[in-house]
């Protein structure tokens, strides 16, 4: 089978397509015939790095769709040829990836396997985030940092499923515009608008997620609410700030962060299960979607590399091995 690999951290001149043996599904456990795999950034730090997170299949790839090909001991939800999406610990990016039984999801039958293969880390962290650690209640305001990424555009409109009430950034006028018609109640072009100011006048955030670190932490801090909640989801533009206690103690605010990778499979399975119950009857009637940018050929891997970290992308980029 087919596999993209990166025998050692680099750019991505360093991504190489090669036969490796095909994976053999073990207890709890599906192969996953692939179609179509998403781009994260996960891969993108696993690419540079060249080194696997401890315990995770060496290939590259967190996301994929495409048809059941296998299933281990212990596995009773899934059987061959079903239309399938799951979550990944990696390995994606090949003709046939391994998948925990319960990190799994079925395809609605007028959803495309590229469309199905941007939903599972994008809602499972979206749902990890804004719900499960940012406690989103209807009639919350809520602030989507980097509202034009695949994490920014899902949460947009979960939220809005959620019954709240969305503020995003983004740094054009044509990405606002778009986020408009995703659902955003107020679109923020960061690169001519103060998005604290407007928030404020909002009445502040009750919920404010965060891809781009460093110099939004006091903002964050200053859009808030009274008892708001700031997830870190990433630090995009640095890791590292001085932070103003004094107004994270008056307002009462919960400041956390959270990744999703080196959670347990158990952990995945359960968001999974929720996303089952509470998101998928609307992404089956096309309510919630993944926003496909562009879809690239499984041999132009890299050039997908380059064009997801020019953040040019609005929403997913997406591999596809049938092509």
């Amino acid at each position: 089978m087919r596999a993209v690999w990166a025998e050692t951290g680099g750019g991505a001149e360093v991504l190489r397509i090669v036969e490796r043996a095909l994976p053999e599904p073990q207890a709890n456990q599906i192969r996953i015939r692939v179609a179509a795999a998403g781009i994260n950034n996960a891969d993108i730090v696993q690419r540079k790095s060249g080194i696997a997170p401890a315990g995770a299949p060496p290939g590259l790839g967190l996301e994929v769709s495409g048809t059941v090909d296998a299933v281990g001991e212990d596995v009773a939800d899934w059987s061959v040829g079903q239309r399938v999406c799951a979550l990944l610990d990696g390995g994606g990016y090949g003709d046939f990836a391994l998948a925990d039984a319960r990190s799994v999801l079925p395809v609605p039958d007028d959803i495309t396997h590229c469309e199905a293969a941007g939903l599972p880390e994008a809602l499972l962290t979206v749902w990890q985030n804004l719900v499960v650690s940012g406690n989103c209640q209807p009639g919350d305001t809520v602030l989507v940092h980097g509202g034009g990424s695949g994490i920014g555009s899902m949460a947009v409109q979960v939220a809005k499923m959620l019954g709240a009430r969305v503020a995003t950034t983004a740094g054009s006028p044509e990405r606002c515009n778009r986020l408009t018609e995703l659902g955003a109640d107020r679109a923020i072009n960061h690169n001519e608008e103060d998005f604290v100011t407007i928030v404020s006048e909002m009445g502040g955030a009750d919920v404010i997620l965060d891809i781009v670190g460093g110099p939004y932490l006091n903002r964050n801090l200053a859009a808030a609410r009274e008892g708001a909640r700031i997830v870190q989801i990433a630090f995009l533009e640095g890791g590292e700030t001085t932070i103003d206690l004094a107004l994270l103690q008056h307002k009462r605010l919960a400041l956390t962060g959270s990744k999703l990778r080196p959670r347990s499979a158990a952990h995945k399975g359960e968001l999974t299960d929720a996303i089952r119950r509470f998101v998928w009857p609307t992404v089956a009637r096309r309510g919630i979607t993944a926003v496909i940018d562009r879809i690239f050929p499984l041999a132009e891997v890299a050039d997908a590399h380059r064009y997801f970290e020019a953040r040019r992308h609005f929403g997913k980029v997406i591999l596809d091995l049938q092509n």
